[in-house]
């Protein structure tokens, strides 16, 4: 259990940020304050503070949006293909695909996968079946993605085109959704069940964040915001959001109502969703 100890951080008012309709992704650019969100109904748009929301494609799969690392592109699942938009106009689609994978970005290149295979680029790797998440390391840019069944962490390196086992779950649970902090030096990896997982590359061990929901990392690769949710097996009945800081392995709460969900950090910022489909943010210090 993650002890709930002080970081001294300071927390601006919460802020709401007004879209039409109710949301189900968010996804803060990792350049600048602009903020990619999907509707309930698939409707992408961009946000940011100094101009209305852009409409940028409908039909899109909420969890499979992805900023370039300059946050000059932003890739997205729609209609069975990759698809990449630039200031808020659709530039690039892929083949279609029966069975599309999110796309991330290893470096400047966009991966993703479809159909079994890895694409880098224009490079194209056989042996990835069913692979819905993939996580390229920012320094190394070795591919983190889970097997079909979810029963292992895996690590595939493209220069060598080896695959290596890096962890399962000791109570045999599901790992799913693997995330590579941005200095590449931990991964964190969700669970069909409570907590989450942070990898060290270098100890190559992993430590259980429990309670602990949607992690997601801050920018400079040191802290963790997540959410510790009440359920009542069907449907979320509160939500809390909280932040780890990496070096310490100390927690602090969020100030809030009890109902925010999936937080990112963007920038400065750890934004959220509400339980009825709003929107916002904080500024933390």
């Amino acid at each position: 259990m993650t002890m709930f100890m002080a970081l001294a951080l300071a927390f601006g008012p919460a802020q709401t940020i007004s879209i039409s309709g109710e949301l189900a992704f968010l996804a803060p650019s990792p350049a600048g304050q602009e903020l990619a969100l999907v509707t309930r109904e698939g409707v992408l748009y961009t946000w940011s503070p100094d101009k209305p929301p852009v409409k940028v494609a409908d039909s899109v799969i909420a969890w499979g949006v992805s900023w370039s690392p300059d946050g000059s592109g932003l890739a997205f699942v729609r209609n069975g293909r990759i698809t990449l938009a630039s200031k808020g106009k659709i530039t690039w689609s892929s083949q279609r695909f029966a069975r599309p994978g999110y796309p991330a970005w290893a470096g400047g290149e966009l991966a993703y996968t479809g159909d079994g295979f890895l694409f880098i680029g224009e490079e194209r790797f056989p042996g990835f079946f069913l692979v819905a998440t993939i996580s390229p390391n920012p320094v190394t840019r070795e591919i983190a993605y889970t097997d079909i069944e979810g029963k292992f962490l895996l690590s595939f390196n493209p220069s060598t085109g080896r695959t290596d086992t890096l962890f399962s779950d000791p109570e045999g649970l599901a790992l799913f959704a693997p995330q590579w902090s941005p200095d590449g030096r931990h991964l964190i990896v969700c669970r069909a069940g409570p907590g989450f997982w942070i990898w060290n590359a270098e100890t190559r061990k992993p430590k259980l964040v429990s309670p602990g929901e949607a992690p997601s990392w801050s920018p400079d690769g040191l802290r963790v915001a997540y959410q510790v949710s009440r359920d009542d097996g069907h449907n979320i009945l509160s939500s809390e959001l909280y932040i780890l800081d990496i070096l310490s392995g100390r927690s602090e709460k969020l100030p809030g109502e009890p109902d925010r969900l999936m937080p990112r950090f963007g920038g400065n910022a750890v934004y959220y969703l509400t339980m009825d489909g709003k929107a916002g943010f904080l500024i933390v210090d």
